[in-house]
């Protein structure tokens, strides 16, 4: 029997499992996570390749469409590409 059932294979589902397995709240024998996909983070990965999210290690950086609030109309262009890599760069 699980002493944990986590339904989806999403970033937070995977996040949780790790937490608890860490923290030794929970065995890999009481841990279940419940996905129609065949492997976990697999739909999160797709739609990530989708929106042009570049992830770090030490960080997550959005380029493109989803960072016009921060850099303006230009995020979905060379110039706002450019201008997106110069502020990972300094972040770094």
């Amino acid at each position: 029997m699980f002493k944990w059932i986590i339904i989806g294979g999403g970033i937070q589902s995977v996040t949780m499992a790790s937490f608890l397995l860490k923290e030794k709240k929970a065995s890999i024998r009481e841990l279940a996570i419940v996905d129609p996909h065949q492997k976990p983070l697999q739909n999160w990965k797709r739609c990530t390749e989708f929106i042009s999210i570049l992830y770090l290690c030490t960080g997550l950086y959005v380029t493109g469409a989803l960072a016009e609030l921060e850099a303006g109309t230009i995020a979905r262009n060379t110039s706002g590409a450019r201008q997106a890599a110069e502020r990972i760069i300094q972040s770094l």
